[in-house]
């Protein structure tokens, strides 16, 4: 565990693959939260 986070910031495709599944969690959270499902 500790290699993997010493290595996050020069490992650039992991960097952005975490940063567009973040980003894609929460617009589907948003998106979840605002539709007629997410009310009941």
């Amino acid at each position: 565990m500790k290699e993997f986070l010493e290595n996050l910031p020069v490992n650039h495709w992991l960097s952005y693959t975490l940063f567009f599944l973040t980003i894609f969690a929460i617009i589907y959270n948003f998106k979840f939260f605002f539709s007629r499902e997410g009310r009941d």
